[in-house]
């Protein structure tokens, strides 16, 4: 069913195929992974991307992040931008979840991606992680050490806006590093 009304291939019935496998996803996790996976090559713009990580995936990668990390991993390496950008932003669901290496080494790989749709999904997720007070110390610690690593300019993005959540104090710091 969901196929075929994926397969219509309007917006609207992509963005209803990725709010429906919301209840789906979380009682058939391994079914809705092979589909979401067989239509990621269809995604062309941002907001459907988005809709199906985020519907699709999150609560997934909330309830079984073994199965939907590799899968992440494998997605934000990527030739196409959409998968990439999709493969981030499956990774919201590190609010909820312990897995800190992992969601930061998934991350290591689009940090200086040079794709601007790819980059805004970075700096959104940083944001949107941090959010979670316990897990700013780790975005902080993460951005820091981007910064001191001589970023390229689209890194610098990605560092300048993804710390936007952070403590004035911390963000201070972090431009002190990158040179205003």
């Amino acid at each position: 069913m969901r196929r075929a009304i994926w397969s219509e291939g309007s917006f609207e019935a992509k963005q209803i195929v990725g709010k429906s496998l919301e209840k789906f996803g979380s009682e058939n996790p391994r079914t809705c992974l092979d589909f979401v996976s067989s239509v990621l090559p269809d995604l062309d713009n941002w907001a459907v991307c988005d809709n199906l990580a985020m519907f699709g995936v999150e609560p997934i990668m909330c309830s079984n992040p073994e199965l939907v990390l590799p899968l992440s991993e494998k997605w934000v390496e990527s030739e196409n931008k959409w998968i990439r950008r999709f493969g981030v932003v499956t990774l919201r669901g590190f609010r909820r979840i312990p897995y800190q290496k992992k969601f930061f080494e998934i991350l290591n790989i689009v940090m200086e991606d040079e794709e601007s749709d790819v980059r805004k999904a970075v700096s959104w997720i940083l944001r949107f992680v941090c959010r979670d007070q316990g897990k700013s110390g780790a975005i902080f610690e993460y951005l820091l050490k981007w910064a001191k690593s001589k970023p390229s300019k689209a890194t610098r993005w990605i560092i300048k806006d993804g710390m936007k959540k952070l403590p004035r104090e911390k963000q201070n710091e972090i431009l002190s590093v990158l040179g205003g």
